[in-house]
């Protein structure tokens, strides 16, 4: 882990061992169907709002994020099978029907994780057509730091009637990030053409990725 991931996860850490500690909500509900699936979905929404922006809450979310880098494995569910392991281990000490419903609340939980995370890994390409896209690929470059390809490009005979040589910028980002690049884009060239396509896998290269543990 970096050192910006390792001191984002003490400040975490300490964060919940804290909020766990002052909390004084009222029961809602002694229901434990209702409290293992909006438990499990609240768990899993924290979790995955937590390793998306780049820091973890216990050691089962950092062996996932670990296991997901190096081998693609998904992270809920090593999540999952983790704390499954250890439930099936504490049938010796508590309750089975705890512990059923502990494994539920996790299931669940790992569901809802996968929404936060895979959900926002998705990624789509982009090219780039304009007369200042110079200013425009500093821009990207300073404000998402993605990688980009360019090209050397003629333009057709479109209603300006005219032809001259500028370039086309193609890359890839998250698909949580578009607003924010045809903002970029936009401010520095209104008349840019922007063509926007789905990519459906993406290896190598420059990416803005959220499980990533990078400095």
């Amino acid at each position: 882990m970096s050192r910006k991931i390792l001191l984002k996860s003490i400040i975490c850490i300490v964060g919940l061992s804290l909020a766990l500690e002052l909390e004084s909500f009222n029961v809602v509900t002694n229901d434990k169907i209702l409290i293992a699936f909006f438990g499990g979905g609240f768990l899993g929404a924290g979790i995955g709002l937590a390793i998306r922006n780049g820091t973890v809450l216990d050691g089962a979310e950092l062996l996932g994020v670990f296991l997901n880098n190096k081998y693609g494995v998904s992270i809920s569910k090593i999540f999952l099978f983790f704390n499954l392991f250890l439930f099936l281990v504490a049938t010796v000490y508590i309750p089975i029907e705890t512990v059923l419903f502990s494994i539920l609340t996790y299931f669940v939980t790992s569901k809802v994780i996968d929404v936060f995370i895979a959900g926002f890994e998705d990624f789509i390409g982009i090219t780039i057509i304009s007369v200042k896209s110079h200013e425009i690929e500093a821009s990207i470059h300073r404000n998402l730091g993605v990688g980009m390809t360019i090209y050397d490009n003629s333009t057709g005979y479109g209603k300006k009637g005219i032809n001259y040589e500028n370039r086309v910028i193609q890359t890839v980002i998250n698909r949580i990030d578009i607003r924010k690049l045809e903002q970029i884009v936009l401010s520095e060239d209104a008349d840019a053409f922007i063509m926007e396509y789905d990519v459906n896998t993406v290896r190598g290269g420059i990416l803005r990725r959220f499980l990533r543990l990078n400095p």
